[in-house]
């Protein structure tokens, strides 16, 4: 099974913006109201070189966004930039604004650029990826390494800036292998970066672990820039050549093998190396005295309600039919975790996951629940996800890690009306480590655990979906948990009236060190409009904990508890 990225740094924290022209003492962190104490060498290193301060009444604000012009700003006094307010190269920077000096001196520098159509949006936020860019080229990091984030595509215009910052030490991006590129920075976040950019005791260190080690087993592979044969050939590998596989995706892996890094066909790799030819000759066998019988259709069946049939191999293909369970299909072709299929008139991709060889039970299996405990007490543990420093996605006005406070704390309310004992991982806005979450739950002898998320990609992406953790076993815990899933899911997209993304096997701390069932919710896409509206309202959170709510009780039905 293939591993996900771990990080020796369980977050990428923290980044101070201060703009204007109040400056404190030298001393000024330790007066500061809102400072973690672990973060006072850092953010005090940068306030005691006049690099940045903190506000009139004693605050720092680290959770705020931070703007083009503030990130200009830090930049500026950071390396020594003339800030002398004058005119600019941008229309909507007017020649008195804080800014100026330092944005026109970063323009000169090439270390800012502006949108292509002369104005350079001093008030729009920063993102991730765009604090990448100015910090590497401020700071000159050239040096790139092997990095791979799975939100961040190697092929892509963000990638080089985001490796370089990696690479240097700067940003490991977060525990579950993204680095949130399109996600707007805070002032913590960002100071904390500007400060090991200027000094190198601040620096981490990226642990990169791959997916594994194959071997070549064709004769010559291309080595692609992008995910395709539409891409260019960058290289090629030979027979038993060597690779580090990072990710594979619809049918292709990005791998490494010394300097040469791209996409290749994952058909053309195996764990193991290819048998050389023998040494003598081997006797040829004798020709068949009939004709060889034709191969017969490959022929699979539907194991879902309703499965989605796409126009390409992938989720971002469009739909264009479903079918529904236990459907006959023929297979064509298959290319990594798709297969091009016919049904009737029907042509098109389905996911490998959801066909059998066989035709599936009228009603499908599900497994034999454990016996509940013989006390009969029900204890769960309900985690807000992210918090604290960790404001998790950022979209549309809302931060993810209040979002799950609000909906976390509603379950609670009404699992325990329910009179079951509840253990929350949060009750405020703190960060608790994901080893911490999952001591939580293990400690208090919980037998399910409920982790709560909101989701985010492209502006098009929404609807709601649950994760378990599937052992390569399928023990009693992962089939447990898979069943907890689905009821949840049932609830959740009734209630919230979202798109069915359904049950997925994840890779997430949280559920995979868990002892108990454990399932992780995320209940829509803040990046889009129509499912941020809901989760920012009253009337969706509640409807979103009762659906959990509910979920967590059929589950405990089904078990007899």
């Amino acid at each position: 099974m293939a591993k996900h990225l771990r990080f020796s740094v369980s977050l990428m924290m923290a980044f101070v913006v201060m703009l204007g022209t109040l400056h404190t003492e030298a001393n000024a962190a330790a007066k500061l109201k809102d400072i973690p104490e672990k973060y006072q060498k850092e953010i005090g290193y940068l306030i005691d070189r006049d690099v940045l301060s903190g506000y009139p009444d004693q605050t720092f604000r680290p959770n705020n966004n931070v703007t083009r012009a503030e990130a200009a700003t830090l930049i500026g006094k950071a390396i020594g930039l003339n800030g002398e307010k004058r005119k600019t190269s941008f229309s909507d920077v007017k020649k008195d604004s804080f800014a100026s000096g330092y944005i026109q001196s970063a323009f000169e520098k090439g270390i800012i650029s502006g949108d292509g159509a002369g104005k350079f949006r001093p008030e729009s936020k920063i993102t991730r990826w765009e604090m990448s860019v100015l910090i590497t080229k401020a700071f000159q990091f050239t040096k790139e390494g092997d990095v791979f984030y799975k939100d961040v595509s190697p092929s892509g215009k963000q990638y080089a800036a985001i490796n370089k910052l990696t690479t240097a030490g700067i940003s490991v991006g977060y525990p579950d292998g993204t680095f949130k590129p399109n996600t707007a920075i805070t002032r913590a976040e960002f100071a904390l970066l500007v400060a090991r950019s200027l000094n190198e005791e601040f620096r981490i260190v990226f642990e990169h672990n791959s997916i594994g080690e194959s071997y070549v087993n064709a004769t010559s592979l291309n080595v692609r820039s992008g995910p395709g044969t539409n891409y260019q050939a960058i290289g090629s590998l030979k027979q038993n050549a060597k690779v580090t596989v990072h990710e594979i995706s619809n049918g292709w892996a990005y791998i490494s093998a010394g300097s040469l890094k791209g996409y290749v066909s994952a058909k053309y790799l195996q764990q193991e190396e290819v048998p050389k030819e023998p040494e003598t000759p081997v006797t040829p066998p004798k020709e068949p005295e009939t004709p060889p019988a034709v191969q017969e259709p490959v022929v699979r069946y539907v194991n879902v309600d309703s499965l989605n049939v796409r126009s390409g191999p992938g989720v971002n293909y469009g739909v264009i039919g479903a079918l529904t369970y236990n459907t006959k299909v023929t297979v064509n072709e298959t290319t990594g975790d798709w297969s091009s299929i016919t049904a009737g008139n029907l042509k098109g991709y389905v996911n490998n996951k959801y066909l059998q060889k066989d035709v599936a039970p009228t009603q499908p299996e599900t497994p034999t629940p454990t016996p509940p405990p013989a006390n009969g007490k029900k204890i769960i543990t309900i985690d807000a996800g992210h918090g604290g420093t960790d404001p998790g996605a950022i979209a549309n006005g809302l931060n993810e890690k209040d979002v799950t406070l609000a909906v976390a704390l509603r379950v609670e309310k009404l699992l325990k009306e329910q009179g079951i004992e509840v253990i929350m991982t949060r009750r405020d806005d703190s960060y608790p480590t994901l080893t911490q979450r999952v001591k939580i739950a293990k400690d208090s002898n919980s037998d399910t655990f409920v982790s709560i998320h909101a989701n985010s990609a492209t502006a098009s992406a929404s609807g709601s979906e649950t994760y378990y953790y599937k052992t390569a076993s399928g023990d009693t815990r992962s089939k447990e948990s898979q069943q907890l899933a689905a009821f949840i899911q049932k609830q959740l997209v009734a209630a919230m009236k979202t798109a069915d993304r359904g049950v997925k096997h994840g890779d997430f701390h949280v559920i995979r060190e868990t002892t108990m069932t454990a399932v992780l919710v995320e209940l829509g896409f803040l990046t889009n409009k129509d499912d941020a509206a809901k989760l920012a309202s009253d009337q969706y959170r509640d409807a979103a904990a009762a659906a959990i709510t509910q979920g967590i009780l059929d589950y405990y039905a089904w078990k007899g508890m």
